[in-house]
């Protein structure tokens, strides 16, 4: 209907279903294309041809690599000193057992 409504219920439209309609619908919201698929790959060309970007992104990587490998460093040595202090609890253990106290 004209008003926007289902002919069948009154309710709100659902909107646009064919292709054509969808279209349509793309075309008719269009404002200035700055963000669209043909932009956004224009200006990621473009900042990836950039030197200075392509090195800022280089040191950004290689700092997320320091981190993840100081943090990946802490929790192996964590778990060997876990490891560990449970090795030396259990000979501690055994040598009392082999003592003969409880």
């Amino acid at each position: 209907m004209k008003n926007g409504r289902c002919r069948l219920h009154g309710g709100l439209s659902t909107g646009p279903r064919t292709p054509e309609g969808l279209e349509r619908s793309r075309r008719a919201r269009w404002k200035h294309g700055r963000y669209s698929r043909e932009a956004k790959q224009a200006a990621r060309e473009a900042r990836w041809n950039d030197p200075g970007y392509v090195e800022a992104q280089r040191q950004a990587f290689k700092r997320q690599m320091e981190r993840e490998s100081r943090r990946t460093w802490r929790k192996l040595k964590a778990d060997w000193n876990n490891a560990e202090s449970a090795l030396l609890e259990r000979i501690a253990s055994l040598r009392r057992q082999r003592a003969g106290e409880p």
